[in-house]
């Protein structure tokens, strides 16, 4: 079995200079992973629905690529190999972010 990739946080200056060039950056992380990601936008979740239609996999796979900012695409595609569930996990918080898990309530009036 391939051994896993762990993603440390960024040094804050690092963390500075992401902030500069994308703006507005959300943290999903637990103990082996740090991730930076921009709110995902309609254009994002448009994408995500119209893919996920075919492949839900393959849909929120490209919403999290669509909105990484750290690590690289190329180092969490490698763990994604290795651990393949990662996307559901991480494209449920990115969801989150969305607001596609707010709860409604609903009633007779």
């Amino acid at each position: 079995m391939k051994e896993t990739l762990k993603f440390a946080k960024p040094s804050d200056e690092q963390a500075q200079e992401l902030k500069k060039k994308h703006g507005e950056l959300h943290e999903i992380s637990n103990d082996d992973y740090y991730l930076l990601f921009k709110k995902p936008e309609r254009d994002n979740l448009s994408r995500f629905l119209k893919e996920s239609m075919k492949d839900t996999y393959r849909g929120l796979r490209n919403l999290i690529m669509d909105t990484l900012v750290f690590p690289t695409r190329e180092e969490l595609d490698k763990e994604f190999e290795v651990q393949p569930g990662l996307v559901i996990g991480i494209g449920t918080e990115l969801q989150k972010l969305a607001g596609t898990s707010v709860d409604f309530f609903s009633k007779k009036l």
